[in-house]
């Protein structure tokens, strides 16, 4: 897993919407009630924006109304699992 996001943060247009993130103060959000695999996920990819960039990205599970990265479990995906998402202006 860690290759594969580290891969998705170094690739050019990953870099340019790191730039929109930082510049717009965005956070990396998981549901209140998310699982441990998604509020692990969003902490791995937490160091891994850090270790590319320097910017600590605030974690959160409250609601938020700014873009943001999104870590999502749902009931579609397999009790551990988590997807990354994008609504509307998400990074």
């Amino acid at each position: 897993m860690r290759p594969l996001v580290l891969l998705l943060i170094l690739s050019s247009s990953a870099l340019h919407a790191l730039e929109i993130v930082i510049g717009n103060q965005h956070v990396i959000h998981h549901a209140a009630d998310a699982p441990e695999t998604a509020r692990l996920a969003a902490k791995e990819l937490q160091q891994v924006i850090q270790a590319a960039s320097g910017i600590e990205l605030v974690i959160t599970g409250e609601k938020v109304t700014t873009p943001a990265i999104r870590v999502v479990s749902d009931s579609r995906l397999p009790h551990d699992g988590f997807e990354i998402r994008a609504e509307g202006a998400d990074v």
